[in-house]
Formats: structure tokens, sequence, C-alpha cells
């Protein structure tokens, strides 16, 4: 009984990996970058009316996204598609 139970283990094996996704170039191993929603409800570091004005020196590659809650506008949103392996 035991053998059959083992029998259906499988062996896995893995690496860590740390990234850093930039907001705005993505995953520079993949290419994918992160998706915004709602468009317009989003501003990067050009933004003249925003707040939150970081130093790009002080930013990951010197771009960071940043949003104020409207309730007009609806829930702000962040996707990042990624694959476990």
């Amino acid at each position: 009984m035991l053998f059959l139970l083992l029998m259906n283990v499988a062996i896995v094996m893995g690496a860590l990996q740390i990234r850093t996704i930039d907001d705005t170039y993505g995953d520079s191993v993949t290419g994918i970058r992160p998706v915004y929603t709602p468009d317009g409800g989003w501003a990067d570091h050009d933004c003249s009316g925003c707040a939150f004005k970081p130093s790009p020196a002080e930013v990951f590659n010197g771009t960071y996204h940043e949003s104020t809650y409207r309730p007009q506008i609806g829930p702000l949103t962040i996707q990042i598609t990624f694959k476990g392996e």
C-alpha cells in the first residue's frame, strides 16, 4: 500500500528567483508589464497636478505610477501576470 502511495509522489525542484518588476518597463526577463485600470485613473512621473512627487533618483528605474481614489472613477487596480515554475 505504501508503495502505491509513493508511486504518485512527484519530485519537484525549484530555484529561488527575486525580481523587481518596474511599473513602466515591466519584468526585464519576460517583458511583461503591469496593467493599470481604469484608463485615465493613474498618472506617471510626468503628472503636473499630483501631490506626491518623489525624485526619480529615489525610485526604481526612475519611474512610478500614482493615483487618488475617486468614487466616480471606480476601483483602481494593478494587474501583474506571472508564471510560477
